[in-house]
């Protein structure tokens, strides 16, 4: 049986009254331990629910094509199309693809994993998700009806008995939700997307000065900008805000919140938007952190509230708290500022990302703050709707999936094991500085056990293998500021994230 809201919020006030250690961590360990059995009963209806999604493709027969999407590692959309009379087949079946494509490297290196090898290089079958067609109004030129679907991965029989590909990032987030819901729990969260346009073929932007909000540069772009919005509503992603950057050629859209793993599959569609839409208008689109030396960065803000599961109440919030946050919430952020070291390889986790941190208005160390900017989890409490946590952390070109692993992995952590806060930045005496490199930040990630059993040992050693091998390898021996470097680094991500 599941933890209810109220056991669970009763619970975590027990722990406020002094017990030792050793009682407190047998607690966390049985509610771990009922956490996992009911992610189990979960994972059974979800793919009941396909079965029977799977029976009815009446919803899919207005397209003339549909392509089975699924992000990897990198968040890169990677695909194959099936025409309408193939529809039922591959609907039931799932498409095949090599078995260690989301390992990938940005460019399609491939490193040894020693699942795939054991199977001689095969396939896994990429299923389509419940749920997630939408149609792709701009493709072909509108010639041709194409929709999409959202997929996971799957291992094909006999390996692994074709079970769920752990390793995949949408699953790897889709595990964490579920986690969440058993503990009572359910994620409200968005996205502030910052990105780059640049003309075709060069890295000049499409616009010149740090005019951020500007009028006049909106003015110059405004029929590619509002038509980008009204593309994006059609296949399901609904902007709050949108405006120039602080940067040349940026841009900011704030995207509408959502529960559960909608948020994070329209974060995937919206880069891919994006990125697919310009080209199409003659420009190039890039989430890369920093293209170019005297360039802005691009910041991926991660913006997240907790909800009951029966009454949909916000308890992050608490009207007679002086700051108005919850015990909930203090627990959920210093389960995030414990882990911050190791999470910082999945919402960084290119070496690029790392000419971010430790700059102006950049994260810096463990620290968090109540509309505290310059903290790396600042925290913002205002009322009932308004009171969230705003992870500063992820780079642009961060996976969604795995920035919301990360971080329910973490804040998880805190409620469970109910963790302390630690003092708001700057008074806390034990913040120390996040990593500055990717090799670094990998370490931290593989070093932090609790992170590990939570997010999945398989995904932990792929994504910190490929990491290591495909990008932090063919780079160190780079200088940092040399022309070579910054080339190599465009290469790996200008085009592909």
């Amino acid at each position: 049986m599941s933890l209810q809201l109220n056991n669970l919020i009763d619970l975590l006030k027990r722990r406020t009254g002094g017990r030792g250690e050793g009682t407190k961590m047998a607690e966390a360990n049985k509610d771990n331990d009922e956490i996992d059995a009911t992610v189990k009963e979960e994972e059974q209806r979800n793919k009941e629910e396909q079965e029977e999604d799977e029976e009815d493709i009446s919803a899919y027969e207005k397209f003339d094509y549909l392509r089975f999407t699924v992000a990897d590692f990198h968040g890169i959309a990677r695909s194959k199309s099936v025409s309408r009379r193939h529809f039922r087949s591959q609907l039931k079946d799932g498409i095949t693809m090599f078995a260690g494509f989301l390992a990938a490297g940005t460019r399609c290196d491939i490193t040894p994993l020693d699942e795939v090898c054991s199977m001689n290089f095969g396939n896994c079958a990429v299923r389509s998700m419940p749920g997630t067609l939408h149609p792709l109004p701009w493709a072909a030129n509108g010639k041709h009806r194409v929709g999409e679907v959202l997929c996971e991965t799957f291992w094909m029989k006999p390996y692994g008995d074709g079970l769920p590909q752990e390793p995949c990032p949408r699953y790897v987030a889709r595990r964490q939700l579920e986690r969440l819901r058993a503990a009572g729990f359910q994620l409200f969260s968005t996205f502030e997307a910052e990105f780059m346009v640049f003309k075709r073929g060069t890295l000049i932007p499409i616009f010149e000065g740090m005019d951020v909000n500007s009028n006049i540069r909106m003015s110059e772009l405004e029929e590619f900008v509002y038509g980008l919005d009204e593309m994006l509503a059609k296949v399901g992603v609904h902007t709050v805000t949108f405006q120039t950057e602080h940067g040349a050629g940026q841009f900011e859209f704030a995207l509408e919140p959502s529960f559960g793993v909608e948020a994070v599959d329209r974060m995937f569609k919206f880069k891919n938007t994006v990125k697919e839409l310009s080209l199409k208008q003659g420009y190039q689109a890039t989430f890369m952190t920093q293209p170019f030396p005297e360039a802005s960065n691009n910041g991926l803000h991660y913006n997240h509230s907790l909800w009951s599961v029966d009454s949909k109440r916000n308890l992050f919030f608490d009207q007679t708290d002086p700051d108005g946050l919850s015990v909930v919430a203090r627990h959920w952020v210093a389960g995030i500022v414990k882990h911050l070291r190791a999470i910082t390889a999945l919402c960084c986790p290119t070496v690029n990302c790392y000419r971010r941190l430790f700059t102006p208005w950049a994260p810096d160390k463990t620290s968090w703050g109540i509309d505290d900017r310059f903290a790396t989890v600042r925290v913002k409490a205002e009322n009932s709707r308004s009171t969230y946590v705003e992870s500063r952390l992820p780079s642009g070109p961060a996976n969604p999936y795995l920035v919301l692993a990360a971080t329910v992995a973490a804040g998880l952590d805190g409620v469970v094991n109910g963790l302390e806060c630690p003092p708001e930045r700057p008074n806390d005496p034990s913040a120390t500085d996040l990593p500055r490199s990717l090799s670094e930040a990998l370490r931290a990630l593989t070093d932090d056990g609790a992170m590990v059993d939570a997010l999945g040992k398989q995904f932990v050693e792929w994504f910190v293998k490929i990491k290591q091998e495909l990008e932090v390898v063919p780079t160190d021996s780079l200088d940092g500021d040399s022309a070579e470097r910054l080339e190599k680094e465009r290469y790996f991500y200008l085009d592909m994230l």
